[in-house]
């Protein structure tokens, strides 16, 4: 399972900064983001996205350029960048206006959001044509921070609460919006079963009043004892922002210009760790099925990735027996 559930989340917090900033603004945010995503794989290993899942669930850096009104539509809506004019798509889930982009090295990211003015414009049905602009500079990727007690989540007890450690966030802790800082994290757990995804945790219900995410300053949160289920596989994602650029615009509620940074790591129950159904896992996340279906990499269960085939398979845990298991192959 992969990124940006955070962003999501993250921009409808800011919403509720940005809100009271202009209350009588046709258009609620704009965006230019730039961000990296890592895996944690050890106490001490970082794996990228893109190399350890061979690009196939993501890649190491993700852009968003995204405009977000407030209750009209609008035509025409796009973005003029350094290196051309960019068509901004409908999203119905938040109703925003973005294009979001995927990359595999730095050197990609950098070329395809360089440092410059993106002035994004469109009609919208309200408010008439609208333009505004953010200007970005050269792309400072924030430090990987790593979890700090990997070793805890190895071996979870569901009925005892669960903390999670993480590195300081020393780049996002400039003067800014967040509580007075320019940095915000968020921190989401969620879960699968046979009945699909499930949230267990969302660090929004320990946001400072004021705040629209957890203040950089913080290092750890506790999850109530009972939200992991004892029959299911969990994730943890942790996404730091550094808010370059946040100023309130004529017409809308605020212009904001992020470097991000995202972890994701496994959560283990008491019981789950060496195992993915009657075949050992080894600390990458590798499984040999032998002539079943080889070996295959099954950190991010139920989709696994198969080193025989090249592609992901969904697999579920419950369907597994010693004699072998059910397997969806999709069929791209």
């Amino acid at each position: 399972m992969r990124i940006m559930m955070n962003h999501k989340r993250f921009f409808l917090l800011l919403l509720t900064v940005a809100m009271p900033l202009s209350i009588f603004a046709e258009f609620e945010v704009f965006v230019v983001e730039r961000s990296s995503g890592m895996v944690q794989t050890g106490p001490d290993t970082l794996v990228p996205f893109g190399t350890y899942t061979e690009f196939e669930y993501g890649s190491n850096y993700t852009s968003w350029l995204e405009m977000i009104p407030v209750d009209e539509t609008v035509t025409g809506a796009q973005v003029a960048t350094p290196g051309g004019v960019q068509a901004l798509e409908f999203d119905p889930w938040d109703g925003s206006y973005l294009a979001r982009g995927e990359y595999a090295t730095k050197g990609e990211i950098e070329a395809g959001i360089p440092a410059g003015t993106y002035t994004f414009s469109g009609s919208g049905s309200l408010s008439g044509a609208v333009s505004e602009v953010i200007t970005i500079g050269e792309l400072s990727l924030l430090t990987p921070l790593k979890i700090t007690n990997f070793s805890d989540l190895q071996s979870v007890d569901v009925s005892q609460p669960l903390v999670i450690k993480w590195e300081e966030f020393t780049e996002g802790q400039g003067e800014g919006v967040n509580g007075g800082f320019a940095g915000v994290v968020n921190v989401e757990v969620w879960g699968f079963d046979d009945a699909g995804v499930f949230d267990v945790y969302d660090s929004e219900e320990d946001t400072p009043d004021g705040a629209f995410g957890l203040l950089p300053t913080t290092t750890q949160v506790t999850i109530p004892a009972g939200r992991l289920k004892a029959d299911a596989f969990h994730i943890v994602n942790i996404f730091f922002a550094r808010i370059d650029v946040g100023d309130e615009a004529a017409s809308s509620g605020l212009k904001a210009a992020l470097t991000g940074y995202e972890i994701e790591t496994n959560i283990y129950l008491q019981g789950q760790t060496p195992y993915w159904g009657n075949f050992p896992v080894d600390p990458q996340g590798w499984a040999d099925t032998g002539s079943w279906l080889g070996k295959l990499n099954t950190r991010l269960q139920p989709w696994v990735w198969s080193d025989d085939l090249q592609k992901r398979l969904y697999i579920l845990r419950s369907g597994l027996h010693e004699n072998g298991g059910w397997v969806y192959f999709p069929k791209n």
